[in-house]
């Protein structure tokens, strides 16, 4: 009977630690938003891959080593990407984000 309270234990363990790790991709997206802004700011248009790893590398060590564990490569890509998403929206109304002008120092 005890081995089945260890693997229900580890179950519900490793259930809760895949939601909290979800949880957090609001978060990483936020930053990845901000690092989208520095990266069009930084390059201008174009070289879309080479900024979408450049973001991709400077977002990875910022996420806790634990939600790492969680987190593929390819999610991180497709959360970038959906920042990129967002961030595009942001420059619309703020283009300013991208020129240095007014609000530089701002998040996004």
């Amino acid at each position: 009977m005890s081995i089945l309270l260890f693997l229900a234990v580890a179950a519900i363990l490793a259930g809760a630690a895949v939601l909290l790790a979800k949880g957090q991709e609001g978060i990483i997206r936020q930053i990845a938003v901000s690092l989208c802004t520095d990266a069009e700011r930084d390059v201008g248009g174009g070289a879309g891959p080479l900024k979408l790893s450049t973001v991709v590398g400077l977002a990875y060590p910022l996420i806790p080593a634990f939600i790492r564990s969680f987190l593929t490569e390819k999610r991180l890509v497709k959360i970038v990407e959906d920042a990129l998403v967002i961030a595009r929206g942001i420059w619309k109304e703020k283009p300013e984000l991208l020129t240095g002008g007014a609000g530089d120092d701002q998040p996004p």
